[in-house]
């Protein structure tokens, strides 16, 4: 609604994935899911909560489309953007659909017996605060092999 101003800082990456490990680690476990997270010595400049809140959904959205099998986020520097990649190896999106999946309420209409619960508000929040951000925002999906979601965060300079 146009109510959120990022209060953008430098924030060690590391510290956003030791929070994100924390907070899902339990829930891939729960499903048997290898939740595999790969620390960062990366600085960033963002808003850590902006960021953390469009992880989350990107991270619990893998878990939930993810029957059997590897959730992974993993980052690499590319020049001056963080590379943050969160993958799965879930049930994909078909190319058809991916243009509609940052819309609000769009669901992917393959989900015959209805196990993926969702408002379909996730990713167009995503999509929101990666607009705030200034953040790029790629996805490639392949129906029954997963998705990846990446973010091409402004890296600072330094590492830690």
């Amino acid at each position: 609604s146009g109510q959120v101003e990022p209060k953008i800082e430098r924030v060690k990456f590391g510290d956003i994935l030791k929070k994100l490990d924390s907070e899902f680690r339990g829930n891939a476990q729960a499903k048997q899911l290898e939740l595999v997270i790969e620390p960062s010595t990366d600085i960033v400049r963002t808003d850590p909560n902006l960021l953390m809140q469009a992880l989350r959904s990107l991270l619990s959205n893998a878990i939930r489309y993810t029957e059997n099998g590897t959730v992974t986020v993993r980052s690499a520097r590319e020049d001056d953007v963080l590379r943050i990649k969160v993958c799965d190896t879930g049930i994909g999106i078909a190319d058809d659909q991916l243009a509609d999946i940052f819309d609000e309420f769009y669901r992917v209409d393959y989900d015959p017996a209805g196990r993926y619960a969702g408002l379909g508000l996730g990713l167009t929040i995503v999509d929101r605060i990666v607009k705030l951000l200034d953040v790029r925002l790629n996805v490639e999906s392949k129906v029954g092999r997963g998705s990846c979601f990446s973010l091409s965060v402004p890296a600072a300079i330094e590492t830690i």
